[in-house]
This record gives structure tokens, C-alpha cells and sequence, in this order.
């Protein structure tokens, strides 16, 4: 998306690669704990309470996103070229929910 968004001018797209990251960062975290713990010990019912909504959040913000590029991608023959770059764009989006 961060191609579209410098193709287009537009910042919206680009932001999109924001949820994609979280979730990056937030699978990287969840895997160093469970490497602390070794496997052994059970997650807290707490723990467990925070990473669904934490899954939550994140898939709201993803589909959030995604609603939001696809409104704001242009319509018509003058943005044929930039609807091609955003919607194989919104892809990575997608396999990431």
C-alpha cells in the first residue's frame, strides 16, 4: 500500500501497514513469553482475557482499515492504474486477518 499511497498522494493507504505490524509485534511478544515459560506452566485466565481483546482490537483495526482503502480508492477509467496497485495491495491485509 505505501507504493499506491505515494503514487496517489494519499496517506490512508500507507497507514495500513500499521495493523500489520502490531500484529507483527504483538506474535514476536507472545512468543517470547511462551519461550519464558518453557510450555510448561499455563497461561493465566487474565493473560488469556488481554490477548483476545488485544485479537479483537486488532482484527477490528485491520478490517477498519481495509474498509477505509477501499472506499477511498478512486472509480472510473482515470484511476484504473491506481485501482489495479490498491487492490493487490489490500491482499496482504487480508491473508493477515
Amino acid at each position: 500500500m505505501i507504493p499506491y499511497g505515494v503514487i496517489a498522494k494519499k496517506v490512508v493507504e500507507p497507514v495500513t501497514v500499521l495493523p500489520a505490524s502490531l500484529s507483527a509485534l504483538y506474535g514476536l511478544i507472545c512468543f517470547i513469553i511462551f519461550v519464558r515459560r518453557r510450555g510448561g506452566d499455563k497461561p493465566r485466565l487474565g493473560w488469556r482475557v488481554v490477548q483476545a481483546l488485544i485479537d479483537a482490537f486488532l482484527a477490528l483495526f485491520t478490517i477498519g482499515m481495509l474498509v477505509a482503502c477501499w472506499v477511498d480508492m478512486p472509480y472510473g477509467w482515470a484511476g484504473k492504474r491506481l485501482v489495479m496497485v490498491a487492490t493487490y495491495g489490500t491482499i496482504g491485509l487480508m491473508v493477515n486477518l
